[in-house]
Order: structure tokens, then sequence, then C-alpha cells
């Protein structure tokens, strides 16, 4: 074989490389370079006050839900004063408590409160975001808190530069392996 029908033989797998590193980026672009959520940290600080009308001040967390699953409390990496009492985090001091959980890289979570007579006020610290909560009620009932810490924002330029480096992975890897199968079938 000449030289010059090598080269192009070469060219053609480079563009063939080029293409189907391109189709994969752009279709498979959120499995190969996903920074859309980050672990975060979760502070609930239960602030020992209370509603007029409550008879106590506590704050329960009965469940976390990441990705639909519900959490085991025993095995999540918490801090805090608080307690386990019936398969939920308690605080029930009439001084302020803060619970810090840390919690995995998740698209969807969710912390369930509940709500009843004794319910005192909580603030929930969430990434740069703070919100403070009645949880009393008259009648027994729960609150869904949505995290939105967890969503990652990367610099445009960390964005380009991970595309970039899955595009020349993705070309390197089409690539040789035209070579290879090439070389299997002659």
């Amino acid at each position: 074989m000449k030289k010059s029908s090598i080269r192009l033989n070469y060219r053609k797998r480079f563009i063939f490389s080029i293409l189907i590193a391109g189709v994969i980026l752009v279709l498979g672009n959120s499995l190969l370079v996903n920074h859309a959520y980050k672990p975060s940290t979760l502070e609930i600080v239960a602030s020992g006050k209370k509603n007029v009308e409550s008879k106590s001040a506590e704050v329960w967390v009965t469940d976390i839900f990441v990705n639909g699953d519900k959490v085991n409390f025993d095995y999540l990496p918490w801090s805090g004063g608080w307690q386990l009492k019936d398969k939920a985090l308690l605080s029930s001091a009439e001084e302020s408590q803060s619970l810090k959980i840390r919690l995995p890289a998740s698209k969807n979570i969710k912390v369930k409160f509940l709500k009843h007579e004794w319910s005192g006020i909580v603030v929930i610290k969430d990434g740069g975001k703070e919100q403070t909560l009645d949880l009393y009620s008259s009648k027994t009932s729960s609150y869904e808190y949505e995290i939105n810490g967890n969503k990652n924002h990367p610099s445009g330029i960390r964005r380009i530069s991970d595309l970039f480096m899955a595009f020349v992975l993705l070309l390197s890897i089409s690539f040789l392996v035209s070579i290879y199968i090439k070389k299997t079938s002659l």
C-alpha cells in the first residue's frame, strides 16, 4: 500500500473518530460530565423558641429521603446535641441546638418534620439559604423541606474544560478502536 493511501485512510478514521466523539459527547453529556449536584451539609437549628400556643419547643426530624429512598438515621453521619428517639431525630432542649447532617451528592433530597402541639421553631440552613419555620400545629401533621443547597454551579471555564477533556478522551478511544478494527479485519 502507498503512503498516501495509508495517510488518507488514517485521516478518514480520524475524521470518523471526531464525529463519533462529538455525537457521544452531545448525547451523553450529563453522564460523562456530571457536576450538577454536590455533597451538602444541612444544618437544622432547634431554636428553643416556640409559638405562644405550643406546649414545648420540640423539633422532630422524622424522615430524610435521598432520591426517594428513606435514610436510616443509624447510619447517617450527624452531630449536635440531638437524640435518636422512636426512629427519628429529636431536640427537646429549651436552648438552641444545632444538628448538622452530611448528605450525599443527589438530585432529590427531602427532610420531613413532625408538626404537633409540642413543636417549636426551627431554622433550616441549606447552602446559602436560611428558612425559619414554626412547626406548631394543633393537629398532628408533617412538613416536608426540599434541599436546594446541593445543586452545583460550576464555572463556565470548569464546564468547558471538562467537556474538552471528555471530547479528547472519546476521540482517542474511538480512533484507537477504529485502528484496532481495521487491523483485526486484515
